[in-house]
């Protein structure tokens, strides 16, 4: 009994040993105004935080930020340990230690970590634990991080009343963040297999929309697998990296799927503006063949306008390629037609002329003849009175 006490004490006095020595490495930050990195230009001062019982609260302001209890070197990861509530969502990452001249005092120094992205519900209290691996995110050169920030959860917006009542920072060591980054991209290795299968799938049969649309839903599926599981999450640089080369591979199927999406999109709106094409086809022949019917022509000009439209309109609202052909298209019909009207009427005022003319010459020889007959009709008359005479005159002679 007395060696089971003993084997008891002894594993009780290494388990207190360890928690001591995690203990140790937890940073806790004190949540006083001298913890503040103090107002400037960018931060919120401590006046304008309400500092309470050991917490800080935050409320109307965009920004805020602790000192580091030691600057984050570039490629190292700290653990942020937060605890108290919020109203609104936020967001927490590193502030470059160097002054720069474009950002001045506050750089972004890692990825931006945002509360409702890991877990946590707006209005209800939190117990939060996330990685930051200092990283030149602007980039501004620099080399290290001595800040860690809180702000609102978009530019512009202020914190609803974020109150904190725990903060501690954890160093993590060089084999730590080694170990884990091993261990997280085995986690989601099974996820990064299903979306390189995807993108095979979807490179085999590029326009199959059926096989590319189940490939890119697969990917998608997986990568959504990877984004909010443990190594989504982590800031690691060689998981971070990993996980942006899923990504790479999921635009590659992205890409795919977009292209074979539009060709299906294309082959029904071309479909459904068939109809709208053919009128204005045929409306180009009626103007063609209108001959000098000039109204025949401006008719089928309305027709083909009043598709035309439509075209566009579909053009417009679907932004797709073969829409945008097939309006250009029926643009150049369009001048095909008023060409043919204009053809129209350079024939009708040809056909109007000629007539003109031909009247003009009916006209004139109708006149001519008229003349003709007057002058045979004088010299029949002249005749006839000639006759008489001449019969008078010899009837004359005859009576001598």
């Amino acid at each position: 009994m007395k060696r089971i006490l003993s084997v008891l004490t002894a594993l009780a006095l290494a388990l207190i040993a360890c928690v001591a020595a995690f203990a140790a490495d937890e940073n806790v930050i004190a949540l006083e105004p001298e913890s503040l990195i103090g107002r400037t230009d960018y931060f919120a001062a401590a006046e304008q935080l309400i500092f309470e019982d050991g917490s800080v609260t935050a409320d109307n302001v965009e920004i805020f930020a602790f000192k580091l209890p030691k600057n984050v070197v570039l490629g190292e990861t700290v653990t942020v340990h937060i605890k108290g509530s919020s109203d609104g969502d936020f967001r927490s990452w590193l502030i470059c230690a160097d002054e720069t001249a474009n950002k001045g005092d506050h750089a972004t120094f890692s990825k931006m970590w945002k509360a409702s992205e890991n877990g946590y519900t707006p209005g209800t209290e939190f117990d939060l634990t996330y990685s930051l691996t200092a990283s030149d995110e602007e980039p501004v050169g620099g080399t290290e991080a001595n800040k860690l920030c809180f702000k609102a959860f978009a530019a512009h917006e202020t914190l609803d009343n974020l109150k904190l009542t725990y903060v501690s920072v954890t160093y993590d060591t060089e084999t730590d963040i080694a170990a884990e980054s091993e261990r997280l991209i085995g986690v989601m290795q099974p996820d990064v297999d299903a979306i390189n299968a995807a993108l095979a799938e979807a490179q085999a049969s590029p326009d199959d929309y059926d096989a590319v649309k189940a490939a890119y839903d697969k990917a998608t599926a997986a990568m959504e697998s990877i984004e909010t599981g443990e190594a989504g999450k982590a800031g690691y640089a060689d998981v971070v990296t990993a996980v942006d080369a899923a990504r790479e591979t999921l635009s590659e199927i992205e890409e795919l799927y977009n292209a074979v999406s539009e060709g299906v999109e294309s082959a029904k709106i071309l479909e459904d503006l068939q109809s709208y094409i053919d009128t204005i086809d045929s409306a180009v022949e009626t103007a063609k063949n209108a001959g000098s019917d000039v109204s025949a022509a401006e008719q089928a000009l309305a027709d083909a306008d009043a598709a035309y439209d439509y075209i566009v309109k579909a053009a417009n609202d679907s932004a797709n390629s073969e829409a945008n052909r097939a309006a250009r298209e029926a643009k150049a019909k369009l001048q095909e037609i008023n060409d043919a009207i204009e053809a129209a009427k350079q024939l009708k005022q040809e056909e109007e002329a000629a007539a003109a003319a031909a009247a003009e010459e009916a006209a004139a020889k109708k006149a001519t003849q008229k003349k003709v007959l007057i002058i045979v009709a004088i010299v029949v008359a002249v005749a006839v009175v000639v006759g008489v005479v001449a019969g008078v005159i010899a009837s004359k002679k005859k009576k001598k």
